[in-house]
């Protein structure tokens, strides 16, 4: 299963992006496959936007959620953000490419190429709020911390 985290945050004035991903590189590597973007906001480019693709079962997301706040105390992000920080946490169900011409025919939804489980997708869910619970993680995107 991969695991999406979308973190949204406000740059203080002054600082750059740069600032900001010098303060959010991690030092400790995750174990597992991961992928982050780091995105500027198109109208305001002081909102920085970090998306991270992990791959992992669900009985390492608590190990993965846990890391994010020891990394973050060694290595704070106050000099260079807002407080306010958004946190959104999901699950990888479908990937799509519309990079050929034309119109593309509806294919039932796949990540890396194996079918979506949304039985198990919704059960996967459904442990992961209970976890993010339990580490004092918002339920619900209009929660933040």
């Amino acid at each position: 299963m991969i695991q999406a985290a979308i973190v949204t945050t406000t740059l203080r004035a002054g600082e750059t992006c740069k600032d900001f991903l010098q303060a959010w590189y991690h030092t400790e590597g995750l174990g597992t496959q991961n992928r982050m973007f780091t995105i500027l906001h198109a109208a305001d480019p002081s909102e920085v936007i970090a998306l991270s693709l992990t791959e992992t079962s669900l009985e390492e997301v608590d190990d993965l959620l846990a890391m994010d706040p020891v990394e973050r105390r060694e290595h704070p992000l106050d000099d260079a953000i807002e407080p306010h920080v958004a946190r959104t946490f999901g699950i990888l169900v479908a990937e799509d490419g519309f990079s050929d011409p034309g119109t593309p025919e509806y294919p039932p939804a796949r990540v890396a190429g194996q079918p979506t489980d949304f039985d198990k997708a919704a059960r996967n869910l459904r442990e992961g709020a209970k976890l993010l619970a339990v580490l004092g993680y918002p339920r619900t995107p209009a929660q933040t911390t």
